[in-house]
């Protein structure tokens, strides 16, 4: 007889559904565990895009602060190197109009010493002007130069802006800007010592050049040197003044630059001195140092090494036995040194 089987299959049914159940509870969890899971990454996402967007519109709007910042900025700049170049031109035509009312100042003050009409004033002076501004140089220049030629022998309204035109060019050159009048003074009375018309511009001229080379040589500003000339060419005996050229006059300038003052008093000595009283120092072996072309170096150096040996260890006192004062003989020591360099 065969067994019954109803319930062992039923409870092998009721354990499959039970986990077929289980399974789909299971599946349930899942899924709900998914859908939350997807609904916090779009929460996640969603906020992270909107922070995003936040930051990019504050960066749009930084951004935006920055180049209206910079415009402004630069906006400012030019104006502020506008309002510069304003004031330096504004500085710059101040300062022609204050050097053209000193020369205004000097042409009516100064006019009637060089004979100058007061209806010729405002002609001179637009000459003076456009003489001085064609090689670079200002109103005030010719002011400094009409105060120091109205003490001169200079006349002619041409000889006079020549004369400002070379003092500025050579107060330039020497860099002693400012000191134009006492430059165009000194040629004028260097010229006027030596027996010349002041007004003659070629002699001028000449002058001038000699005073250019002797400060390229010895760096000797215009005013020492035309000071040193003037001195020099009025020490001198009759005789040397006949004789001595533009070349001899600026030989003993530029020795008196280099060797100073002490050595132009030496030479101041020996110029003054007749030709008999000179006979002493040439007999000595001086023939021939000095002439109407200035003094000659190598032959001086060799004098002086020989007069100078005579008393060994006392330059000075050697240097003595030629006649000289104690400041002539020291000035005979610095200019055997200088000369010898």
């Amino acid at each position: 007889m065969t067994e019954p089987i109803e319930i062992p299959v039923r409870s092998a049914l009721l354990k499959v559904i039970a986990e077929l159940q289980a399974i789909h509870d299971k599946a349930d969890d899942t899924a709900d565990k998914f859908q939350r899971l997807g609904d916090e990454i779009t929460d996640t996402t969603r906020k992270q895009t909107k922070q995003t967007e936040t930051f990019l519109s504050n960066l749009r709007g930084f951004a935006g602060r920055m180049a209206r910042q910079i415009k402004d900025d630069f906006s400012t700049l030019l104006s502020l190197n506008a309002l510069t170049e304003s004031l330096r031109f504004s500085n710059m035509m101040r300062g022609n109009v204050d050097q053209t009312i000193e020369l205004s100042n000097a042409v009516r003050k100064l006019g009637p010493i060089f004979g100058i009409a007061g209806d010729k004033f405002a002609g001179f002076q637009a000459k003076l002007t456009k003489g001085l501004g064609d090689i670079g140089l200002s109103s005030d220049v010719a002011a400094r130069a009409l105060e120091g030629l109205s003490k001169t022998q200079v006349r002619g309204e041409n000889e006079i802006i020549d004369y400002s035109k070379t003092a500025g060019m050579l107060a330039s050159v020497g860099r002693q800007q400012g000191s134009e009048g006492d430059i165009a003074r000194l040629m004028a009375e260097t010229l006027t010592a030596r027996g010349v018309n002041p007004s003659d511009t070629r002699q001028m001229n000449q002058l001038a050049e000699s005073i250019r080379k002797v400060f390229l040589s010895t760096g000797a500003s215009p005013t020492e040197t035309l000071g040193a000339m003037k001195t020099l060419f009025t020490s001198m005996s009759k005789d040397m003044r006949k004789t001595i050229t533009d070349q001899g006059l600026t030989n003993l300038a530029t020795a008196t630059a280099v060797a100073g003052p002490s050595a132009t008093k030496f030479i101041e000595d020996y110029l003054s001195q007749s030709p008999i009283e000179r006979m002493a120092f040439e007999a000595q072996g001086g023939r021939g140092i000095f002439s109407n072309q200035g003094i000659d170096v190598e032959k001086f150096g060799k004098f002086a090494k020989d007069i100078m040996g005579r008393i060994g260890g006392d330059p000075r006192m050697a240097a003595k036995t030629l006649g000289l004062s104690d400041e002539a003989a020291e000035g005979f020591i610095r200019l055997a040194e200088n000369l010898d360099k």
